[in-house]
């Protein structure tokens, strides 16, 4: 007997969970990888497999955005302000102030601090929870991007603008100053200037939010596809191979090629994120597997959100060779993932829990 599916079900966009289930599990092995060079010196075989592990997912909180713009800005999905703020947004703030409690508590047991350093570390957040702050940002802003990405013209203008101030100017005047020019005065004053008109200044994770509903609703014509392709791989290969050498340069590790504002970031993960699309468009999963890509979909921001408290308790030290590490860190991750996974899953199907969540929309996870 075929399964029944409801009407959201029938016509979800499976990519988007399956996405969603690698950029999580990508999230735990960016947090597992240790790059300060406290640990091994830039110039050490293992801190370069580190580092290449590293970014080969530095594309997963990119991903994140994405996925949220393609779902909170679709024209096919209502928008009731209301809603927004007392289900989505509410839920988020009861998310944060329950882990960032623990975090929070867990951090002065530990250090024997007092209930002001708790309450420093409360409302700071643990490291990873920056991007719940920034997601709710972002969904506070959804009503007026609504009205911007109604217009495909102005979305394209809003991503133009954003490409050449955020990622193309800053990037080439950053690269240049790289090579010691003369006159190196002048370029410095011109970044400055460049980086005061830019609209987007620091806005890495809007402009992502916009180009996940872009590259969503407008899909990319096949030869366009394949040079993305072929520019995030190559971007993904420049990334690891700029970073360590200039790392070795500076004697320090340099995160110029690899973070969010960077251009080669952007175009490695507008690859995946179109590749994802491209190999799951007009997919239906059904019976058991929907069932197992659900529970995991909806499983996801717990697993961001527990996994640290897992890695930083649990001891899960590698021998310090690259074989072992490449072998190594995606089993590791791989299994404290499902322990994440687990706990999550088990935190959604407490009885308590799941009625705070029906009856007065206070949701942990």
């Amino acid at each position: 007997m075929k399964d029944r599916q409801t009407p959201a079900e029938s016509s979800r966009e499976w990519f988007l969970d399956f996405l969603r289930i690698a950029a999580t599990y990508g999230i735990v092995m960016l947090h597992m990888s240790p790059l300060d060079t406290d640990i091994y010196g830039v110039e050490t075989a293992p801190w370069k497999t580190f580092i290449c592990m590293s970014i080969l997912f530095r594309w997963c909180v990119p991903a994140f955005f994405m996925i949220s713009g393609a779902l909170f800005l679709s024209p096919r999905k209502t928008l009731n302000i209301k809603k927004l703020y007392a289900k989505t947004i509410f839920r988020m703030v009861c998310s944060f102030l329950f882990w960032s409690g623990l975090y929070a508590m867990a951090h002065c047991i530990i250090m024997d601090k007092g209930k002001w350093t708790f309450l420093n570390q409360w409302l700071r957040g643990h490291y990873h929870m920056w991007y719940v702050f920034v997601a709710i940002g972002l969904y506070i802003l959804t009503p007026v991007l609504r009205g911007l990405t109604q217009s495909r013209k102005l979305t394209e203008y809003y991503l133009i603008i954003g490409f050449v101030f955020t990622y193309l100017l800053p990037r080439a005047l950053s690269l240049l100053l790289l090579f010691n020019p003369p006159h190196a005065d002048v370029i410095q004053s011109f970044q400055a200037a460049v980086s005061q008109i830019n609209p987007l200044a620091g806005k890495h994770a809007l402009y992502f939010y916009v180009l996940g509903y872009y590259l969503h609703e407008y899909p990319l014509r096949r030869p366009v596809r394949l040079c993305l392709y072929l520019a995030g791989a190559a971007s993904c290969i420049l990334m690891m191979l700029l970073t360590i050498w200039h790392s070795a340069y500076t004697g320090a590790v340099s995160a110029l090629f690899y973070g969010t504002e960077s251009m080669l970031t952007l175009l490695f993960a507008a690859g995946v994120y179109t590749g994802f699309r491209q190999a799951f468009e007009g997919v239906e999963v059904i019976g058991r597997c929907r069932k197992v890509v659900l529970q995991l979909s909806a499983c996801s921001y717990g697993v961001y959100l527990i996994h640290p408290f897992l890695l930083e308790r649990i001891p899960h030290a590698l021998a310090p060779r690259p074989l072992s590490l490449i072998v190594g860190m995606p089993l590791i991750a791989g299994t404290f993932y499902l322990l994440a996974l687990g706990v999550s899953f088990a935190l959604l199907h407490i009885p308590v829990l799941k009625r705070l969540k029906e009856h007065y929309n206070i949701s942990i996870l």
